[in-house]
């Protein structure tokens, strides 16, 4: 299966499923996640797979929507970050630029796969490397990640630790995002994906 795009970009989480002999395995709509900064704006799936702004709760936790996604299937919840980031950049230098100033040095870049041959790297390596070893290519220590999701947009994000949390519950997912730690780069003369 390899690698997947919003596993690089956010600190991965795994939990197990919880069984019981005669129910199965039952898996919580909600889970609790810590948050190193709360006064942080985010972004939390919710149990559709939709993402909402987070509220801190007073213990220090965010509360993320936990929805069925089966590795590999994660592109419905990609595209669902990048219609609800509200930071967006018109260039890459844009982004590294407006990341830096933001104090997030710019770690991860999102392609799709119609963008990946301008780091002249042919599309079926790039799918290759992608799945085997986590990342296409690094430029001046920024991995570039390929997804087949995303066609009119890039994603730029800062370091895992500091961009959220990816968890991984078997066939279920939770995402939490630092909205001020991802951004979306459009590209000229493309819609925006919706």
């Amino acid at each position: 299966m390899g690698f997947q795009v919003l596993e690089r970009m956010l600190t991965p989480t795994r939990r197990p499923l919880r069984g019981n002999a005669r129910l199965g395995f039952s898996v919580p709509l909600m889970v609790e996640l810590p948050l190193d900064r709360p006064a942080s704006p985010y972004l939390v799936t919710s149990s559709d797979g939709k993402f909402l702004v987070g509220t801190p709760g007073k213990d220090g936790v965010a509360r993320v929507g936990v929805t069925e996604s089966p590795l590999g299937q994660e592109d419905g919840i990609l595209l669902n970050l990048v219609a609800a980031l509200p930071i967006r950049f018109g260039t890459v230098d844009e982004a590294i630029v407006g990341m830096n100033t933001r104090g997030f040095p710019v770690r991860s870049i999102v392609l799709g796969e119609d963008e990946v041959a301008a780091q002249g790297v042919p599309l079926e390596e790039a799918r290759v490397r992608m799945a085997t070893q986590g990342f296409v290519t690094v430029v001046d220590d920024v991995q570039i990640l390929l997804t087949s999701a995303l066609k009119g947009c890039k994603l730029v994000a800062t370091l895992p630790a500091l961009s959220g949390f990816y968890l991984r519950m078997g066939d279920y997912l939770g995402v939490l995002v630092r909205a001020d730690a991802v951004g979306v780069i459009t590209l000229p003369d493309e819609p925006f994906p919706s």
